[in-house]
């Protein structure tokens, strides 16, 4: 093993998950505000505008669980194995994961593994 240290990897992932939040977040942001301002009906525009505020009240690790839980499933699966073939098998989250249909043409079952 190399006796190599330092906490670059964990700047560069910090760095990179904020700035694909960032990504995500400013357009869809952005599409509220301009719907909300301009294109609403009178009608809408204040339930809408309450139901966008209730969700800064929800502490953003709520967000964080639970874009793990559905797309932690989803990534292991899909993109995983799509990208790296080599891999021995899928992850037992596959099982129970609605979306294994996805991943099941790419992933091997676990009585397929080398030992």
């Amino acid at each position: 093993m190399q006796e190599k240290f330092g906490g670059l990897v964990m700047i560069y992932g910090t760095l990179m998950t904020s700035f694909i939040a960032l990504a995500i977040a400013v357009p869809v942001s952005f599409g509220i505000a301009l719907f909300l301002t301009e294109l609403s009906p009178a009608w809408l525009k204040r339930p809408l505008g309450i139901a966008v505020e209730l969700l800064a009240a929800v502490p953003s690790i709520v967000y964080g669980m639970w874009g793990l839980l559905v797309f932690g499933p989803i990534l292991a699966t899909y993109v995983q194995a799509r990208c790296n073939p080599s891999l021995p098998a899928c992850p037992s989250s596959a099982r129970w994961w609605p979306a294994r249909r996805w991943a099941s043409a790419s992933c091997r079952p676990a009585s397929s593994w080398p030992s």
